[in-house]
């Protein structure tokens, strides 16, 4: 009797070991990853070479946006194109975003017509062994169930495929319900409010994520973790935020002069024209007094706050994603900085 029970217990605590002691569900083997968020797949040398020596093993690949056209129906928008041929032994992972205010009004098959053109895309640029999709959304509230319905649409559809559905999560929807999908990628990042010269740094500081710690270990959803690899720089005027510079407009001395490591006042004035994401643009005028704050994914944070995620959970850090993959990140921090990011 003694030797049944004993056998028993040690079955039990195995599964309970099983049970407890990964946060993978059904996600596929983690290995380290990237977020690539360009319009056009072209990898650089530096960046093909980062992908090597970190062994990174997966991509997710912004395939596309969904957004409201002037008929107030859901369209795809600013779709990616592809220049450079896929690197070897890297899991490409589709990557679609889709703007909150789709899900204020229902759009009919929207889910079927998302889908189609994943698989369309796949095929067409022969993008093979697919066994992902990631969406990308800030739903609220208000939006939350119907972007639910939509997720639990996607995902039906995608495992006719064998493809699996995973949805980024935002750190305020830690406090919601977790969303029908296989697992999640918690975005670490944008945890602050770019608008306000608080002395926060907006990309990641760990005063901001604190409050939601005691959710995340109630968080009923397996997840990664994504971190922070780029630099704002805040254009401040007389009424507040202006707008995000990006590209070389600091260099100009014309323009902008250094007033501490990481500000600038403009010493004169000024249009530019400034890169949005999805290739768009936005034209920005710059006036006298005006100021320039930069914010950088600060190395010493990440590990803070790293520490401080796993506290709460423990395996979310089975698989750590990196957002973006680009040159100009890659020659700003030290390849031994990435790999305590990529395993902390």
């Amino acid at each position: 009797m003694f030797r049944k029970c004993s056998v028993l217990i040690i079955l039990l605590a195995g599964l309970l070991l099983i049970s407890c002691g990964s946060d993978a569900g059904n996600r596929p083997d983690p290995k380290p990853s990237v977020y690539f968020w360009r319009t056009n797949f072209a990898l650089s040398k530096e960046e093909t070479a980062f992908l090597k020596q970190h062994h990174v093993g997966r991509i997710y690949l912004r395939y596309f946006d969904v957004v409201l056209n002037e008929e107030n129906e859901a369209t795809p928008n600013a779709t990616i194109t592809f220049s450079s041929p896929f690197p070897e032994n890297v899991e490409i992972v589709p990557t679609v975003f889709i703007m909150e205010n789709v899900l204020h009004a229902p759009h009919d098959e929207l889910a079927e017509r998302l889908v189609k053109r994943i698989l369309q895309m796949n095929e067409t640029h022969s993008v093979s062994n697919v066994r992902e999709v990631q969406l990308d959304c800030d739903w609220t509230e208000r939006s939350r169930t119907a972007c639910y319905a939509l997720f639990e649409k996607v995902r039906e559809l995608l495992k006719a495929h064998n493809i699996l559905l995973s949805a980024t999560i935002r750190l305020h929807q830690l406090r919601m319900p977790p969303p029908p999908v296989d697992y999640g990628a918690l975005m670490v990042y944008n945890t602050g409010a770019a608008n306000k010269a608080n002395g926060r740094n907006p990309i990641i500081d760990l005063r901001d994520i604190e409050p939601f710690l005691p959710a995340l270990k109630k968080y009923d959803l397996p997840l990664c973790a994504a971190y922070p690899d780029f630099e704002w720089r805040r254009l401040f005027g007389a009424k507040g935020l202006k707008g995000i510079l990006y590209g070389d407009e600091m260099v100009d001395t014309l323009v902008f002069q250094p007033r501490t490591p990481s500000s600038y006042v403009a010493i004169s004035s000024r249009h530019l024209t400034t890169s949005l994401a999805g290739g768009n643009h936005a034209d920005l005028y710059v006036a006298i007094g005006d100021s320039v704050l930069v914010s950088r994914s600060d190395q010493k944070t990440i590990e803070a706050v790293q520490q401080a995620l796993a506290k709460h959970r423990l395996s979310i850090h089975e698989q750590v994603i990196i957002y973006p993959l680009a040159k100009e990140n890659i020659l700003r921090r030290k390849s031994s900085e990435y790999e305590k990011i990529f395993n902390p």
